[in-house]
Parts: C-alpha cells; sequence; structure tokens
C-alpha cells in the first residue's frame, strides 16, 4: 500500500490518468483517500474539466468531498463560476469551508474586486467571516476607507468588531494620520474606543512613543487592555524610554500590566538593566508582581541571581509562591544548591518538606 501511494504521488503531476488508475485500485482506506486527492490536485493543474469529470464517477465519500475540494482552488483562477457551481455540491462542513478559502485566495490573486463581490453576497456565515479575513488584509493596503467602512456596516458582534480591529489596526500601520481622522469622525463611545486601541496597536511597532500619547488618552479599562502590548514592543526598541513612561504610572491595573510586561520584555536582552530599574520602583503591588515575574524569567537561566530578589517581595502569599516555584525549578538540575537556598528562606516548614519529598 505504501508504495503504490507513492508511486500515486509522483505520477499525480506527470501522468495523472494513469495515477487516477492506481489510486482505484488501492483498498479503501486513509491511503487511498489521500492518493484520491493527490491525483484531484494533480490532476486539476493540467485539466480542472478532466479532474472534475473524474471525481465526479467516484462514490460519495470524504475523499470525493476533498477531492472536489482542491479542484474548486484550481478552478478558481481561470473559471471561478464552475468552482462556484462544484462548491454547491459539497456538503455543509470542513470540506465545502475549506473549499470556498481556496476559492477566494486563488480567484482574489487573479480578480480581487470580483471576488470580493461574491463574498459580500453570501449569506452571514462562518464561511462569509472567513472569506472577508482572508481578504481584509489585501483590502485595507488598496482602499482601507472602503475596507473599514464595510466592516463598520457589518451586524456587531465579536466577528465584526474582530475584522474591523484588524484593517483600522493596518492602517493606522500604514497611514496613520488618516486612520485617525476617520476614528476622530466617530461618535463617542464603545465603537470609537476600540477603533482607538486599533490604532495604537497599529502604531506601537514603529512609531511607541506616539502610540503610548494616544493611548493615555484611552478609558483606564481599554488602557489596561492594550498598554501590554505597546509596553513589550517599545522595551525591545528603547527599553530605558519605556521604563521611564511606565514609572510615570499611577498605581492600579495599568500600572500593574505595563510593568509586568515591560520586565518580560526587557529581562530576555538585558537582566541587569532590568534589575537596576526594579530597584527604583516604590514598594506597592505593582513592584512585587513585578519582581515575581523577573524571579520567573530568571529561575530558568540563573536561579542563583534571582533568589536574593524573592526577600524584596513585600506581601507574604507572593513572596512564599515565589519561593515555592524558583525552589521546584531549581532542584530539577542543581537539587543540592536549591536545597541549601530553600533552607534559609522564610517559607513554612510543611511547604518545604513538601518540595523536599517531590521527585523531580
Amino acid at each position: 500500500n505504501r508504495m503504490l501511494q507513492n508511486i500515486v504521488s509522483a505520477l499525480a503531476y506527470e501522468d495523472p490518468k494513469m495515477a487516477a488508475a492506481f489510486a482505484l485500485a488501492m483498498p479503501a482506506g486513509p491511503r487511498q483517500a489521500e492518493a484520491i486527492m493527490n491525483v484531484a490536485n494533480g490532476f486539476a493543474n493540467q485539466d480542472p474539466q478532466g479532474a472534475l469529470a473524474w471525481v465526479n464517477q467516484l462514490p460519495n465519500s470524504n475523499a470525493k468531498n476533498n477531492a472536489l475540494q482542491q479542484i474548486a482552488g484550481s478552478l478558481a483562477a481561470t473559471n471561478p463560476s464552475a468552482a462556484i457551481a462544484l462548491i454547491d455540491q459539497l456538503p455543509v462542513g470542513n470540506a465545502r469551508e475549506n473549499a470556498i478559502g481556496n476559492l477566494v485566495n486563488n480567484w482574489a490573486q487573479h480578480d480581487f474586486d470580483a471576488a470580493l463581490a461574491w463574498v459580500k453576497q453570501l449569506p452571514d456565515s462562518r464561511s462569509r467571516q472567513n472569506s472577508m479575513q482572508q481578504l481584509a488584509g489585501r483590502w485595507v493596503q488598496t482602499d482601507p476607507r472602503a475596507a473599514v467602512e464595510f466592516a463598520q456596516s457589518l451586524p456587531d458582534g465579536g466577528a465584526q468588531s474582530g475584522l474591523l480591529g484588524s484593517m483600522v489596526q493596518t492602517w493606522a500601520a500604514n497611514d496613520p494620520s488618516a486612520a485617525r481622522a476617520w476614528v476622530a469622525r466617530l461618535p463617542e463611545g464603545p465603537a470609537r474606543t476600540a477603533a482607538l486601541t486599533s490604532i495604537v496597536n497599529g502604531l506601537v511597532q514603529n512609531a511607541p512613543e506616539e502610540a503610548a500619547r494616544l493611548l493615555a488618552s484611552l478609558p483606564a479599562e481599554a488602557q489596561s487592555m492594550a498598554v501590554g502590548n505597546v509596553v513589550g514592543q517599545w522595551a525591545h526598541a528603547d527599553p530605558a524610554a519605556a521604563a521611564r513612561w511606565v514609572g510615570s504610572f499611577p498605581e492600579g491595573n495599568a500600572r500593574e500590566q505595563a510593568v509586568q510586561s515591560l520586565v518580560n520584555a526587557w529581562t530576555g536582552s538585558d537582566p541587569a538593566g532590568t534589575g537596576r530599574w526594579l530597584n527604583t520602583l516604590p514598594a506597592g503591588e505593582s513592584r512585587d508582581r513585578a519582581i515575581q515575574t523577573y524571579v520567573g524569567q530568571l529561575s530558568h537561566l540563573s536561579p542563583e541571581l534571582a533568589a536574593p530578589w524573592i526577600a524584596s517581595i513585600g506581601e507574604p502569599n507572593q513572596r512564599d509562591n515565589a519561593t515555592e516555584n524558583l525552589a521546584r525549578q531549581w532542584m530539577q538540575f542543581d537539587r543540592s544548591a536549591a536545597i541549601a537556598w530553600l533552607g534559609q528562606t522564610t517559607l513554612p516548614e510543611e511547604r518545604k518538606q513538601r518540595i523536599l519529598q517531590t521527585r523531580f
């Protein structure tokens, strides 16, 4: 069976008719189904109509549906109407969804406007949502205003907000002034806040300082959700500048998110610099959380450098949790050193014993 399958795969693009005969001679099962799909793919590249005629005479099965899916993708460039008619033969399910995806992807490469017009007229469904996501990136590059206004016109829901957000983010990365001008005309409310958040995310890679300034204008809840991405991106480019900005945040959820994101991004490239900055932070919840993050990052690389930081965590439960996590990590590769350090900590005795009794 394996040898026959290899023969079919080799022949599929050179002599698909012979490959088809070999595929049908194989015993029914997963290998034959894979062989039929390979034949359909190779056959469709040479003769889509011939491939369709061959597949249509196969008995109804998942193998037939998958083969029709392959042919639909091949027909998209030369005869999209035939591809659509073929897709209409497929039952609702993964094969049909995948066939529509292949059709839209291949069709858009040759006639984007026609592919977009067809997707627009599809009934509201997962197929339409997935197809719009496929086309969104290209559409927003060529006509961003039309793209976002179409997304805005869709029924409210997670799919609509996700599509609109990704479009606005791409637009902001390419033309931030135009994107901001469009958002400025939106009425105050959740939709405008979401659009501004997308602009922040679009700006952050190339203009993190501008993204940070815009972030400051968002409501507190939106700030908390977006701040981690802004700080994380900025820290890769200029961690010192990102740290100065984060230091200006008042205590609260946004500061906690920002500090942890900065530590996550900065520790990998400059653990010493991160440590010096942590020493400048005032005592409080955000500093405790940041030290926990820092210890967690260092524990995999240098647990002996992470260990002294745990004593500076002010909140007892957080300090004990950080102690236990580091000890467990450390004992996996240097049990003696971990035990020696654990004995000097303030971790309750029963928790120490539980760690010591664990097999690593």
